[in-house]
C-alpha cells in the first residue's frame, strides 16, 4: 500500500478569516493573514460547523492560498462570504492518513522486517507473519525460527503466497545442515529468490547491548530527545539531534544508566545520517570523555561508527551521542554498548574489526531484550579455521592454525604428497589444509592437486584411449600388420630379424591375438633362396624351384681284360668313371663333353690309343679295351673288381 500524505499540524490551530467573498470553483482564496497557516502544501478548513469545507493547497503567495483543491477528503465545495473563519483544524483525513500509514508500516516488511516461524519441512519452509503479507517485493526481509534442519535446498513459502527457493548469500542452493532446527535466520527477497543474511544461529546471552531501546522506538529511550520518522535504520523512527547556528554541539543521553568496569574494553557502536557531508558525531559509554569521534563523509547516507573504549575507573552514568556542527540535524539509530571482558574475558577480547563483522552479521544492531548473536551448533577447533582468522565459538575466541594451500610450484595447484592407484582410478593423497582458489590459477576457477609421472605421456595410450583427459597418441595396430623390414641371418646362429612399427598391438577391444604379416617372398628375398636354388618342381616360401638335380650311381664291377659293363641304372649317364683299387694306375674318365684319362689318351668314344672304345646307354656304360689292358700284370687271376660312378 502507497503511504498517505500527512501534513504538518498547527500548534492550537489559530483563525484566521476569508478578506472576501469566494464560489464553489475558486483556486485561489484570499486571507485576512496567512499566519494562522502552515506554509504549502497543507489542509485547511473553511467553515466550523458540520457544514464546512477542507480544501488542499500547494502554495502560500501573498496573504492568498493557491493552487486549492476544493471539497477534499468528502467535504462539499461551496461559496462563502468574506469574514467565515480558516483554520488548520485536525480533520478525519489526518486520522485515516495516521491509521492508513500504521497499518502499512507494519505490513512493509522492505523496511520494516518483520519475524515469522516455520512451520513447514526440513527443505519446504513456511513462515507466517503478522500481519501477513500478500505479495514478494524487492527488499523484503524477515527473520524466522527454523522448525527442522534442512538436508538439501530449500524453498519459503510466506503466508501462503508462493514457494521461492532459499540460497545463500553467493546465490548458491543452501546444502544440507545449512539450517539448523530453532535457530534463527534473516533472509531478503532479490525479485527472484530469498537470500540468506549472514548464517543465522541460536540465541546466546554472551553479548547484551547495555544501551535499552537502542533503535529509539521507545520515547523515553533518551533524554531530551527529538524522535523522528523522516530517517530510520532500525524499526520506524530515529533519534534526532539539532545542533542549533552559533552552538559549538547539542547533546542526548540516553535514559538508563549503565554501569563501567575500570580496566575492561567496552564495543560502542552506531549509526548516524545526516542530509549534510562533513558532519562530526560523538558516541560516549559515558556522559564523560572517552568517547568515539567519526566525521560522515557522505551526505543522506547511514554510516556505521564503531570503537573500543576503556576506563581507568568505574563508574555509573548515561551513555550519550553529540552533534558537533551547528546548523545541521544529524540522525542516530541503533546505539549499541558491549561489555567485552565480561562477554570473553580479559585478554580474549575482539578486535574493532572482529566485533564490526559481528554486529554486521547479525543485522547491524541488536536490542538488550534480545541479546542474539551467531554462534555454532557443532563448533570448529582452530585446525579447521583459516590461520591468522578468528573466529568466537560461544563466546571464545579461537585463532585459526589451518593452512591456507595456494599451490607451490603452479598457482592454484599443489603437489600430492603420495600417489596410489587400483583399476581405473588414481588416488591423490594431498597434505592438510584449506584449499581455496585464487585469482590467476592455471585451475579454471578450481584448485587442484597434482602429480608426475614421466611414463604420463600420450605416446604411451593407444590413439582410441583418452585417459584423465591424455588423449594417446600410439597407433592402433590392426589384426594383420606388415612389417617395416626382415633380415636373414645365415650363419651358423640362424637368426631371424623382423622390424615391425610402433603401436598397440590389440584388437580394438583390447583383448585377442593380432599377428604381424610377413609375406613369404620378403623371407625368401631376405634368405637369397632362388629359383635356381631349389629343385625343379618344388615351391617354398613362395618361390618356385627350377634347378634340375644331378643323377649318381656308383658300385663295383668284375670285369674282364677286354670289357666293362654296366647295365640297370635310372637313368642315361652322361659320364662315368673307374678305377682299379690295386692299382691306382688303372683308372679312366668318360663325359659326352670330352675323354677322360688312363689307358692312353683317345679324342672320341671310338677310342685310339690304347684302343679303348667308351659307350653310353639309356640305363648304363661300357668300356672295350681291344688289346685287354684292363687287367695288369701280377693281378692275381683271370678276372679283376673295378670301383665305378655314373652320373648325368
Amino acid at each position: 500500500m502507497v503511504q498517505q500524505i500527512m501534513y504538518p499540524a498547527q500548534p492550537n490551530s489559530p483563525q484566521t478569516e476569508l478578506s472576501a467573498a469566494i464560489t464553489d470553483t475558486d483556486t485561489t482564496i484570499p486571507l485576512v493573514s496567512v499566519a494562522a497557516l502552515p506554509s504549502g502544501p497543507n489542509i485547511a478548513t473553511i467553515g466550523s460547523d458540520e457544514m464546512a469545507e477542507v480544501v488542499v493547497y500547494t502554495a502560500i503567495s501573498g496573504n492568498a492560498l493557491t493552487g486549492v483543491t476544493r471539497g477534499f477528503s468528502g467535504t462539499t465545495a461551496k461559496s462563502w462570504g468574506a469574514g467565515v473563519k480558516v483554520a488548520r483544524y485536525l480533520t478525519s483525513y489526518d486520522y485515516e492518513a495516521f491509521r492508513l500509514n500504521i497499518l502499512d508500516a507494519r505490513t512493509d516488511y522492505v523496511r520494516s522486517p518483520g519475524f515469522g516461524l516455520d512451520s513447514g519441512t526440513a527443505n519446504a519452509k513456511a513462515i507466517t507473519l503478522n500481519p501477513p503479507a500478500t505479495s514478494y517485493e524487492v527488499g523484503m526481509g524477515f527473520a524466522f525460527l527454523n522448525n527442522v534442519e534442512n538436508s538439501g535446498p530449500v524453498t519459503i513459502n510466506v503466508d501462503g503466497i508462493d514457494d521461492a527457493y532459499l540460497r545463500d548469500s553467493k546465490g548458491n542452493n543452501l546444502t544440507a545442515g545449512k539450517l539448523k532446527a530453532d535457530c534463527v535466520y534473516s533472509v531478503r527477497y532479490n525479485g527472484e529468490v530469498f537470500i540468506l543474511q549472514g548464517e543465522g544461529g541460536g540465541l546466546i546471552p554472551k553479548l547484551p547491548n547495555l544501551i535499552k531501546y537502542g533503535s529509539f522506538e521507545n520515547t523515553g529511550a533518551a533524554s531530551g530527545a527529538v524522535y523522528s520518522n523522516a530517517q530510520a535504520k532500525f524499526g520506524s523512527y530515529s533519534l534526532a539531534i539539532t545542533c542549533p547556528t552559533g552552538q559549538l554541539e547539542s547533546t542526548v543521553t540516553m535514559g538508563d544508566l549503565v554501569t563501567i568496569t575500570a580496566a575492561h574494553q567496552y564495543y560502542i557502536s552506531v549509526w548516524a545520517y545526516s542530509a549534510t557531508a562533513g558532519v562530526s558525531v560523538q558516541a560516549y559509554a559515558r556522559t564523560a570523555e572517552p568517547s568515539v569521534t567519526a566525521t560522515l563523509n557522505t551526505a543522506n547516507t547511514w554510516t556505521f561508527i564503531s570503537g573500543i573504549l576503556s576506563f581507568a575507573s568505574s563508574s555509573t552514568s548515561y551513555p550519550r551521542l553529540d552533534n558537533n556542527t551547528p546548523n545541521t540535524t544529524i540522525y542516530f539509530d541503533g546505539f549499541m554498548l558491549i561489555d567485552l571482558t565480561d562477554a570473553y574475558g580479559s585478554g580474549n577480547e575482539p578486535t574493532q574489526d572482529e566485533m564490526d563483522a559481528i554486529v554486521k552479521q547479525n543485522g547491524g544492531w541488536w536490542d538488550t531484550n534480545l541479546s542474539a548473536m551467531t554462534t555454532n551448533f557443532n563448533p570448529p577447533a582452530a585446525g579447521e579455521i583459516l590461520a591468522s582468522k578468528v573466529a568466537f565459538v560461544n563466546g571464545n575466541k579461537v585463532v585459526g592454525t589451518m593452512v591456507r594451500r595456494t599451490g607451490g610450484e603452479f598457482a592454484g595447484y599443489e603437489r600430492a604428497v603420495q600417489v596410489a592407484s587400483s583399476s581405473g582410478r588414481v588416488h591423490l593423497y594431498a597434505y592438510p589444509g584449506a584449499y581455496i582458489d585464487t585469482t590467476a590459477d592455471q585451475g579454471g576457477g578450481k584448485f587442484g592437486v597434482f602429480a608426475d609421472d614421466a611414463n604420463f605421456i600420450s605416446s604411451n595410450f593407444p590413439s582410441d584411449k583418452n585417459v584423465f583427459g591424455l588423449q594417446g597418441s600410439m597407433p592402433r595396430r590392426g589384426v594383420y600388420t606388415p612389417p617395416i623390414s626382415v633380415v636373414v641371418d645365415n650363419t651358423s646362429s640362424g637368426t631371424t630379424f623382423v622390424r615391425i612399427p610402433t603401436g598397440a598391438y590389440q584388437d580394438v577391444s583390447g583383448v585377442g591375438y593380432p599377428e604381424i604379416n610377413i609375406p613369404s617372398t620378403s623371407i625368401a628375398s631376405a634368405a637369397g633362396i632362388t629359383s635356381g636354388n631349389l629343385r625343379s618342381g618344388v615351391t617354398y616360401l613362395g618361390v618356385t624351384g627350377s634347378l634340375t638335380p644331378r643323377q649318381y650311381a656308383t658300385g663295383t664291377v668284375t670285369v674282364t681284360p677286354y670289357d666293362i659293363v654296366i647295365h640297370g641304372l635310372a637313368f642315361r649317364p652322361k659320364g662315368f668313371a673307374a678305377h682299379l683299387p690295386e692299382n691306382i694306375n688303372y683308372r679312366m674318365a668318360y663325359r659326352e663333353t670330352d675323354i677322360g684319362f688312363a689307358f692312353g689318351i683317345v679324342n672320341n668314344a671310338e677310342g685310339q690309343g690304347y684302343a679303348t672304345d667308351f659307350v653310353l646307354y639309356d640305363d648304363g656304360f661300357s668300356a672295350h679295351s681291344t688289346y685287354g689292358q684292363f687287367f695288369f700284370s701280377g693281378g692275381g687271376g683271370s678276372n679283376m673288381t673295378y670301383t665305378w660312378e655314373a652320373w648325368n
